[in-house]
């Protein structure tokens, strides 16, 4: 029992961290791209399955939470903690200009519990998009002078996840996954004159969302042979309307003494009530696993072009993610050779993205490799992740950004309710 305290305690230093970073407004991006939409859609997968080109709908782990179908969580046989940091170092790229950029994260934060022999609990908190840019853009409107446009934004949705799975039949498990989405995405647009003979503009938004999203998922696992298991698995997450508020701001100014005096205020809309709509996804993967080794793949689709904001539509279009991965582990009881029991990842990713500009798609494509350290003496490890990828393209005056993403990660293990012996 001193174990759960001990967990429980943990996970709470954790979320602390997570929320206290949260309201510092920590940058988990600062990509141009995260202007539209809800922002960048952060990875929902923890850093083992990074490693594995977010490979994790065909995965099967006693010791491992995946968020990415909730019917694996009845795969758990041990207490399990996840959390980590994620961070970025990119380059971007217009053909002429480039920008070089670093971020990191605080990562998902999730315990994991087992629920007897055929079923599994899980709660935590994520980060679901981000919000991070600040462009300049500069006009030459002849007789008028100069015109300085200036977008900026902050912000991301953050996700307090419990999730369920349970084995309802031998080799068949299904989860449901219940989010509470909660956050806010601030953005703003300024028209800076280098004259005094016009005045200024400014447009604030600042969005707020609170509600629910659920998501179903299913398995089910074939006995190939004594050493070997495939696994279908298949998760449908419902579209959601999540409500909230916004309020818009649009307003004349002048800068006056190093301050600004408002002149007239075109838009003021506080507080308004609303919502967002979020499509459904549909993901199917497989995996073939053994003790010592396995590889797999899944596909997801996402229908983006039907996404609403307060009842406005955006740059998007339907997305579709592939992902390949597997992993190997020469000696899983290996004693006197350590780098024997480490596990190995590696994997391969294709992203359709949701942005659609100019009309241009963008890609995400990659290849990542990493593994996970065992601490000796336990069943908890240390997970390393890297992943090489690029983003975007510098056609139709995009932007391209080349990037190298890595992930530390720890998973501790440990049981909670053991029975005592009595000798």
């Amino acid at each position: 029992m001193p174990q759960l305290f001990k967990s429980i305690k943990l996970l709470a230093l954790a979320g602390s961290f997570f929320f206290v970073f949260t309201a510092e407004g920590q940058e988990i991006t600062s990509s141009p791209y995260s202007r539209f939409g809800l922002g960048e859609l952060n990875s929902d997968a923890f850093t083992n399955n990074q490693a594995m080109g977010g490979w994790t709908l065909g995965w099967r782990d006693s010791m491992n939470v995946k968020l990415n179908n909730p019917a694996l969580l009845a795969d758990l046989r041990r207490t399990t903690f996840h959390t980590g940091v994620n961070g970025i170092v990119v380059n971007r790229t217009n053909g002429s200009l480039n920008q070089s950029a670093t971020n990191a994260n605080l990562a998902n934060i999730v315990l994991g519990v087992p629920l007897g022999k055929k079923g599994g609990l899980s709660f935590g908190i994520s980060p679901f998009s981000s919000v991070g840019y600040e462009i300049e853009n500069e006009v030459d409107l002849d007789s008028l002078g100069m015109l300085t446009e200036v977008y900026q934004g902050s912000g991301g949705i953050n996700q307090f996840n419990l999730g369920l799975g349970y084995e309802v039949l031998d080799g068949f498990q299904v989860g449901l996954n219940a989010s509470y989405n909660f956050g806010s995405l601030s953005r703003l647009v300024t028209a800076d004159f280098d004259t005094s003979t016009f005045y200024d503009a400014r447009f604030v938004s600042t969005t707020s969302i609170n509600d629910f999203s659920y998501e179903l998922g299913a398995l089910y696992g074939i006995k190939i042979n004594d050493e070997l298991n495939l696994t279908l698995s298949g998760v449908y997450g419902l579209e959601a309307a999540l409500s909230g508020t916004q309020t818009r701001l649009l307003y004349s100014f002048r800068q006056v003494a190093g301050r600004e005096e408002i002149k007239d205020t075109a838009i003021f809309d506080l507080e308004k009530a609303g919502e967002i709509l979020i499509p459904g996804r549909l993901a199917f993967g497989f995996g073939i696993n053994s003790t010592d080794w396995g590889f797999g793949a899944e596909v997801q689709t996402r229908n983006w072009s039907s996404f609403r904001s307060f009842g406005e539509t955006d740059s998007l279009a339907n997305s579709t993610k592939i992902r390949l991965g597997g992993y190997l582990t020469p000696d899983p009881d290996a004693v006197g050779n350590y780098w024997k029991a480490i596990t190995y990842r590696f994997g391969a990713y294709y992203n359709q993205s949701y942005l659609q500009l100019r009309n241009t798609q963008l890609n995400d494509l990659g290849i990542s490799f990493g593994m996970s350290l065992p601490l000796r003496r336990t069943f908890s490890r240390v997970n390393l992740a890297v992943a090489l990828g690029k983003r975007g393209t510098i056609d139709q005056g995009l932007i391209q950004e080349n990037y190298m993403r890595f992930s530390v990660g720890f998973t501790l293990n440990d049981r909670w309710f053991r029975k005592r012996r009595i000798d």
